[in-house]
């Protein structure tokens, strides 16, 4: 969304947009997906649990230990893991965490921090509200999050009630 990459523009299209796009900041984009139908728009923010086709698998990554899953998958069925993100700066690995940014930075001041090689902590781009929010719409996800990795989330909404 920041970078206004083609998910960008695939959701202001949808929404039929007359909003600047500077204008998206983090509240913006989450409000949209209080329409079920924007949140299956892309499959970057559509709920993961719709991926799960199968009734049992052997294995579900938590890719936020992408090092673990990787040597798991060489170690149980040879395939070897080539992590690009680096290449293709898809992800905030290799960038360094600040704070002073909020559910309401515009995208162009997080743009312009990326090309210092920062980015905003996470965690402060939601407030009780979008949490809450978040929560709702993708609770399946977050359950299947606590039962598979316990401690991975980086909030716990069912703690901050």
């Amino acid at each position: 969304i920041v970078g206004r990459n083609q998910p960008f523009w695939k959701l202001d299209h949808a929404m039929q947009s007359t909003l600047d796009p500077n204008d998206y900041t983090f509240r913006t984009f989450v409000e949209t997906l209080a329409d079920p139908e924007m949140r299956e728009l892309d499959e970057h923010w559509r709920p993961q649990h719709d991926f799960l086709v199968y009734e049992t698998y052997d294995d579900i990554f938590d890719l936020a230990r992408f090092r673990t899953a990787a040597a798991t998958l060489e170690e149980k069925i040879g395939f070897r893991v080539h992590d690009a993100r680096r290449h293709t700066r898809h992800g905030i690995d290799g960038l360094t965490r600040v704070g002073g940014c909020g559910p309401d930075t515009p995208p162009l001041e997080i743009l312009t921090m990326r090309t210092r090689g920062e980015v905003p902590e996470p965690a402060n781009l939601y407030d009780d509200e979008l949490v809450a929010r978040v929560a709702e719409w993708y609770a399946d996800d977050l359950a299947l999050m606590r039962e598979r990795f316990a401690g991975s989330l980086m909030f716990d909404p069912a703690s901050r009630a």
